[in-house]
């Protein structure tokens, strides 16, 4: 999904025809890939952080 929004540039109506899913859905799971992205760096960087500490 992520993929196919971001770096295929595949409109959310084209996401949910290949996925068999609802337009709204591909945007909700869009929204909820890009929160688990951020949190993931957040983490990382601060586990970096905390190692030079």
């Amino acid at each position: 999904m992520f993929n196919l929004f971001v770096f295929e540039e595949k409109s959310h109506k084209e996401i949910a025809e290949i996925l068999g899913i609802a337009e709204n859905s591909s945007a909700s799971q869009f929204h909820r890939a890009k929160l688990m992205l951020a949190r993931k760096i957040k983490e990382y960087k601060m586990s970096k952080t905390a190692q030079y500490e």
